[in-house]
C-alpha cells in the first residue's frame, strides 16, 4: 500500500497552531502577572465604556469623602474652640459671683475680664488647617478685630462690629446633588454677648471706686446669655458634624459598590487563568513533539 509523506505541510500547520497557543499563554501570564484581564482599555471591548465610567465615579467620589473629612475636621476643631470658650466664661461667672459691689477696689476682676476677653479673642480667630474655622466663607480673614470691640456700659447694646468675617457659613459639596453648610461666625449672638459682657467689666471706669450694683448685675446676666449661646453654637457644630458623618459613610459606600462592579469586570479569575496556563503548557509540549517527530520522519521509513 502506498502511503504520501507531507511533511512540510503537517508541519507549518502545527507551528501556527503552536504560535498560537504561545500569544495566548503569554496573554494570560501577562493577567496573571497583573491580576486584570487586560492592560488597556481596549482589551475590555465593548465593556470598556462602563470600566472607564466607574474609574471616573470612585475618583469622583474619593474627592467628595476626602472634603467631607476635611470638613469634619473643622467641625471638630470649632467645637473644642467653643469648648474652651465655655470654660474661659465659666471662670468668668465665678469671678463674678465672688465680687462685692461694696468693695472699692475693683481691679482684680477687671484683669481677669481682660485676659479672658484676650483669650476669648484668640479662640474666635482660630486657624485650622490653614482656615480660620469662625469667619464664615471667608476663612482666610481673622474674624475678630480685637481693637474694634465697642467699649460697653450700662446698659449694653449688640454690637458685631469687631466682626470681619462673611454672614455665609463655610459649604462643602459632598455629591454631585449635595452641599453642606457647616460652622459658625464670630458674630454670633453667644460670641457677641461674650465680648460684650468681657468688654463691660474689663473697660469699666473704677475711678469711682469699684463696680455698681447695675453694671455687675449686667454682666451676670450678659455672661449667663452667653454661655447659653456657646451651647446652642456647639450644638449646631455636632449637627454639622452629624451630616457629615453621615456623607462620608455614604460616599465609602458608594466607592466600595464601585469598585466591587469594577472588579468584577477587571479582575481576573485566578484558578481560571492557572488552569489555562496549564492547558496551554500541555498543548505546547504536544505540539512541539508532534512537529519533532514529523520533523524526524525520512521517506525511506515507509519504503521499508
Amino acid at each position: 500500500m502506498a502511503m504520501r509523506v507531507a511533511t512540510f505541510s503537517g508541519t507549518s500547520d502545527l507551528v501556527q497552531a503552536a504560535m498560537r497557543v504561545q500569544a495566548e499563554q503569554a496573554d494570560a501570564t501577562l493577567q496573571q502577572a497583573s491580576g486584570k484581564v487586560a492592560t488597556d482599555y481596549g482589551g475590555y471591548g465593548a465593556g470598556a465604556g462602563r470600566i472607564i465610567a466607574l474609574e471616573t465615579y470612585i475618583d469622583r467620589t474619593t474627592i467628595y469623602e476626602k472634603a467631607a473629612t476635611a470638613a469634619r475636621s473643622q467641625v471638630e476643631a470649632a467645637a473644642s474652640a467653643v469648648g474652651s470658650m465655655a470654660d474661659l466664661l465659666n471662670q468668668f461667672t465665678s469671678a463674678l459671683t465672688s465680687i462685692d459691689a461694696s468693695l472699692s477696689d475693683g481691679s482684680t476682676l477687671q484683669e481677669t475680664a481682660a485676659s479672658i476677653l484676650d483669650q476669648m479673642t484668640a479662640l474666635m480667630n482660630t486657624k485650622y488647617q490653614g482656615r480660620y474655622l469662625f469667619a464664615g466663607s471667608a476663612t482666610d480673614l481673622a474674624p475678630v478685630v480685637q481693637d474694634a470691640i465697642a467699649p460697653q456700659s450700662t446698659p449694653t447694646s449688640a454690637d458685631t462690629s469687631y466682626y470681619a468675617g462673611t454672614d455665609e457659613t463655610a459649604s462643602v459639596r459632598v455629591s454631585a446633588e449635595e452641599v453642606i453648610r457647616y460652622g459658625v461666625t464670630a458674630d454670633d449672638a453667644g460670641f457677641e454677648t461674650a465680648l460684650r459682657a468681657l468688654s463691660l467689666i474689663a473697660g469699666a471706669d473704677l475711678s469711682g471706686g469699684g463696680y455698681d450694683d447695675a453694671t455687675l448685675t449686667e454682666a451676670r446676666s450678659l455672661v449667663d446669655t452667653a454661655v447659653s449661646g456657646l451651647s446652642t453654637a456647639q450644638a449646631r457644630l455636632g449637627l454639622s458634624s452629624a451630616a457629615l458623618e453621615s456623607a462620608i459613610t455614604a460616599r465609602q459606600d458608594d466607592r466600595t459598590y464601585a469598585e466591587t462592579e469594577l472588579s468584577g469586570k477587571t479582575d481576573i479569575d485566578v484558578a481560571a487563568v492557572a488552569a489555562r496556563l496549564s492547558s496551554y503548557q500541555t498543548q505546547l509540549e504536544a505540539a512541539y513533539a508532534a512537529i519533532g517527530k514529523i520533523q524526524s520522519l525520512r521517506l525511506s521509513d515507509f519504503l521499508k
